[in-house]
């Protein structure tokens, strides 16, 4: 489940339903989806075997290690510096996506479910939005 600004609300009221009720049964890919339990990665070996993760996670994760980096301590300053923007449902403001994660006894996890987030486009970042309301 992965949201950009250009998908429409009421599409993604749907596909949020969708997500919410095959989670609760545990059905598909939320069976094994460690987005919120916390992700143990120290390269891109462990994604592949464990990596059942939100995606735009585990893309960000890939560049990290593949950049050279080598461990989950280094990664949110890492990121941080990308500001990839991101509207949080639960509070209606916008953040960044380092800010929705959190690295805690040796693992990556969101703070938020996947649905909860939607991310503001590279097009929508340089073309729509006025200078003033960038975050």
């Amino acid at each position: 489940m992965l949201y950009y600004d250009t998908l429409f609300a009421a599409l993604r009221s749907t596909f949020t339903s969708a997500a919410e009720r095959a989670r609760a049964a545990r059905k598909g890919l939320w069976k094994d989806d460690l987005s919120t339990k916390g992700l143990g990665v120290s390269g891109g070996a462990d994604l592949d075997a464990d990596g059942v993760v939100f995606p735009k996670l585990c893309r960000r994760l890939t560049s990290y290690f593949d950049g050279g980096g080598s461990d989950l301590a280094s990664f949110l300053p890492w990121l941080a510096k990308t500001k990839e923007q991101v509207l949080d449902l639960t509070t209606g403001n916008f953040t960044h996506l380092d800010n929705v994660l959190v690295v805690k006894s040796g693992k990556i996890s969101l703070t938020r479910e996947p649905e909860q987030l939607v991310f503001v486009s590279a097009k929508t970042t340089n073309t729509t939005i006025a200078p003033w309301m960038k975050v």
